[in-house]
């Protein structure tokens, strides 16, 4: 898919792995969407729906959905449920939904979806995507994304800065973890600071001093 002409944001309303597993397809495989939130319950998340942060509610059909809550969230956001069967959540909900996607299709079809609910309300609306503030201040947005590493990942940053050219296998070996333990890892990192590769990280790490190590770096890699 390509590049959105504005970026969308999407909260997401789902069990903690599904939005993990959101959050994981979006980084790595798709630019033009950006989530600013994730709930496990639709409650927690009105607030931020009501401040008007997001572009689409995506919400999980499986949860134990209040209609009064949706119909408090569907004044403020386009809802897109994800349901077990298409169509399903349609007939629950009706007009308070205005996409429903399958749990069974690709996750293409969902962010094609996402784009095109996103698409249709600001069509409806009449107004220019808002500006959103990690979009006004760039380097805010790369701090929150480093504020997001773990003190493990922060370590294997540090470690692979010091020793960039060497293969995977020697640092895994030298920091006595696997190979698959660093490839999770490192898969971890690049969603967080939304960069793909080694040398994408060590460009990231050396704009923002990070060749310089973090504070408090005392714990050990498991």
């Amino acid at each position: 898919m390509s590049f959105h002409s504005a970026p969308i944001y999407v909260f997401i309303v789902a069990p903690p792995l599904l939005c993990w597993g959101f959050e994981k397809l979006v980084h790595t495989a798709y630019l033009g969407i950006r989530i600013v939130g994730t709930s496990d319950t639709l409650d927690n998340a009105l607030p931020v729906i009501r401040d008007g942060r997001a572009d689409v509610m995506v919400v999980d059909h499986d949860e134990n959905i209040d209609r009064g809550e949706l119909e408090q969230a569907a004044q403020h956001v386009p809802l897109l449920l994800l349901a077990g069967e298409r169509g399903g959540g349609q007939q629950c909900f009706g007009a308070h939904i205005a996409a429903v996607v399958s749990k069974n299709d690709s996750p293409a079809t969902l962010l094609r979806a996402i784009e095109q609910v996103c698409d249709r309300s600001r069509e409806r609306s009449g107004r220019a995507p808002a500006e959103h503030p990690d979009d006004a201040h760039p380097g805010r947005s790369d701090d929150m994304k480093i504020s997001r590493l773990t003190m493990r990942e922060r370590e294997l940053i540090v470690a692979l800065l010091c020793s960039d050219t060497e293969p995977g296998k020697i640092i895994a070996h030298r920091l006595c973890i696997s190979e698959q333990t660093l490839r999770n890892h490192l898969s971890s990192i690049y969603a967080k600071l939304g960069i793909h590769s080694r040398l994408g990280l060590h460009s990231f790490a050396v704009k923002h001093g990070l060749h310089r190590g973090f504070p408090q770096e005392s714990a050990a890699l498991t």
